[in-house]
């Protein structure tokens, strides 16, 4: 029996890594198709919209869809249905509420492509939570469809596939960007139906958990900053620099992202991985299951990086290579080998209630980004913000580990 379960997971668990190893390329894929279709200085301005827009999502969510995923490991769907309900109405107000604003807004002040903001970041948090229903469930082979990830390897594909039939313009694009993002949620909700209709048919219990919006707070500080590197701080960045250096950051940084795809896995993998019998707590089990994670991180990335090294040795004179071998190229590497070091920990700790000292961590490195990000540019100029992108990466990995640390003397002491 349990020989026959093992066979009927192991073909879901291929898929899921496969299309978590699509999404991840996604956003690479993306810079480069992009990258070449609009120029740096159109590509800046997509980077920035996109950015914003998960960066408005994650915001409107405000951690219900993270909590969510505890809450269906645990098979609480009441709990999980309240969180959805909230930012769906949160999402809906926030909408109508910018319709009027882009409206009336000084159309020389700010490109007219960023009214595609707030649709994307509403159908992203949709899809945020139908991707918390495939992981906390388990059905991981469906959670990818609906990631930002996904999201850009279909709309890079469909540009390259496409690119003699339709027109490649920015607005055509989001335009694009808006159409495959309801498809691909479609197609998640017909995937996922039945748990969805257990969901939604779930009776509310009338007294609320107590405490649940301070873990809310907790999450999404945690959440923001976790992805902070990735995502928020190109819409920070939108701000500071001009589109054109914010595209050729931004196409760097995906290049060198590749050495970071495992944390992708982890995103989906670790929760059902680590937590094997929906109890999310670190103890003895969860722990050594997370040195396995790490062991597999750490070996991807010497994988990776000696790749990319023999490649540099056997082709020293090659034109890309020759771009990549600079030292802004080469901090954004080292940047995502750090946070590939600690991504298992990073997602063990989001689902296993340490969302407090993430929270305090998160809060901490997001300071300084708002203050360093700026100083550095204005002393360094372009050095000053890969200078700090490093920075970062390497004290967060420290941090991290310190507390992870900690918390096994703590396991074995018991």
């Amino acid at each position: 029996m349990n020989k026959y379960i093992r066979s009927t997971k192991a073909p879901k668990l291929i898929l899921s890594v496969f299309l978590r190893a699509v999404s991840a390329g996604g956003s690479i894929l993306l810079a480069l198709v992009a990258g070449a279709a609009l120029g740096l200085e159109q590509f800046g301005i997509l980077t920035s919209i996109l950015s914003i827009s998960t960066l408005v999502s994650l915001i409107l969510r405000f951690g219900g869809d993270k909590l969510s995923i505890r809450h269906y490991l645990e098979d609480k769907y009441d709990e999980s249905k309240k969180l959805v309900i909230n930012q769906f109405i949160i999402s809906i107000v926030a909408l109508c509420i910018s319709i009027p604003i882009f409206l009336f807004w000084p159309s020389d002040s700010l490109p007219s492509q960023y009214v595609y903001m707030m649709p994307i970041a509403v159908l992203l948090v949709l899809g945020s939570n139908l991707t918390s229903v495939g992981v906390g469930t388990g059905k991981t082979h469906y959670a990818s469809i609906t990631q930002i990830g996904f999201v850009q390897f279909v709309l890079a594909s469909s540009i390259w596939l496409l690119a003699s039939y339709i027109d490649t313009s920015l607005t055509s694009l989001l335009k694009l960007t808006l159409s495959i993002l309801i498809s691909l949620i479609v197609i998640s909700i017909f995937l996922q139906k039945e748990t969805i209709y257990k969901l939604f048919n779930s009776e509310i219990k009338k007294k609320s958990r107590t405490g649940i919006n301070k873990e809310r707070l907790n999450i999404f500080i945690a959440g923001l900053g976790g992805t902070f590197q990735t995502v928020s701080l190109y819409a920070l960045l939108s701000f500071i620099i001009n589109p054109e250096q914010l595209g050729e950051f931004r196409y760097l940084e995906r290049v060198a992202a590749i050495i970071s795809l495992v944390t992708i896995f982890q995103n989906i993998i670790m929760p059902k991985f680590v937590f094997p019998d929906g109890i999310a707590i670190l103890n003895k089990t969860s722990v050594k299951r997370i040195k396995i994670a790490q062991i597999f991180s750490f070996g991807f990335i010497a994988l990776i990086m000696s790749i990319g090294a023999l490649i540099f040795l056997v082709f020293p004179n090659n034109d890309l290579l020759k771009d990549l071998s600079n030292m802004h190229w080469m901090l954004l590497a080292l940047s995502h080998a750090a946070i590939s070091s600690v991504g298992a920990i990073n997602v063990a700790f989001l689902f296993a209630r340490e969302e407090r000292f993430l929270m305090k961590m998160q809060v901490i490195f997001l300071t300084l980004s708002l203050v360093l990000y700026p100083f550095q540019f204005y002393w360094l100029g372009m050095d000053g913000i890969y200078i700090t992108f490093f920075i970062m990466a390497l004290a967060k990995g420290f941090v991290m580990h310190l507390r992870y640390l900690q918390i096994i003397r703590k396991i074995e002491a018991a």
